[in-house]
C-alpha cells in the first residue's frame, strides 16, 4: 500500500526517505532547550529531518540527554532514573509524529524548559474524537502511516498509550 502508479505514497516517503525535507519541507522536528521557564534564552537547538523513525529515535535521545538523571545506589549496580518517564516521552513523540497534519506548513516543536517539556504539532484533535476520549479511543489522521507504525511495534492502535505512559498528576 505504499506505492501508487510506480511512486511512493507520502507515508512511504516519510518512512524511507533519508531526508524527508526533499519532499516535505515541514516534516521536521525541532528541539529547543531553554534556560528557565520562558523562551528568553536558548541554550541549544537541533532540527531533525531524516525519516520519521530516525527522527523519533533522535528526538528521544535529545530529550534524554537534556533531562536530569537520578542515580539510585542501593548496594548493587546503580539505577538511572530520568526525571520524566521514558515511556511518557516516547508516547508523546510518537503521537506528535503519527497524528500531525503533514499538509500544514509547520514542524513538530519539542521545547524543554526547566519545569516542563512541551511538544506541539499541527493537527489538533482528529475529527470524531474529543478531549474526554483521549486515552480511551484511537482515531488516526494518517491511517497508512499509523498502520505501518503499528506493524513496527511502535504503537498499538488501542487508544491506551497515553493513559498507560503518563505519570500520575500529568497535565495534558
Amino acid at each position: 500500500n505504499l506505492i501508487k502508479d510506480n511512486r511512493l505514497k507520502n507515508a512511504g516517503v516519510l518512512l524511507f526517505c533519508n531526508r524527508v525535507t526533499k519532499f516535505f519541507l515541514q516534516a521536521t522536528i525541532s528541539c529547543i532547550l531553554y534556560q528557565g521557564t520562558d523562551k528568553y534564552k536558548i541554550l541549544d537547538r537541533k532540527e531533525y529531518d531524516a525519516d520519521i523513525y530516525s527522527n523519533f529515535q533522535n528526538v528521544l535521545l535529545y530529550l534524554k540527554s537534556h533531562l536530569n538523571t537520578e542515580y539510585i545506589i542501593k548496594g548493587g549496580p546503580r539505577e538511572e532514573k530520568l526525571e520524566l518517564p521514558e515511556e511518557a516521552l516516547r508516547e508523546a513523540i510518537l503521537n506528535a509524529i503519527v497524528h500531525r497534519d503533514y499538509t500544514k506548513q509547520t514542524s513538530i516543536l519539542v521545547e524543554i524548559f526547566s519545569d516542563r517539556i512541551t511538544i506541539t504539532n499541527s493537527g489538533g484533535l482528529v475529527k470524531g474524537i474529543s478531549k474526554k476520549d483521549l486515552g480511551k479511543k484511537s482515531f488516526s489522521r494518517n491511517n497508512l502511516l499509523f498502520g505501518l507504525m503499528q506493524r513496527m511495534g511502535l504503537v498499538e492502535k488501542a487508544g491506551s498509550g497515553m493513559r498507560r505512559s503518563m505519570p500520575s498528576g500529568f497535565v495534558g
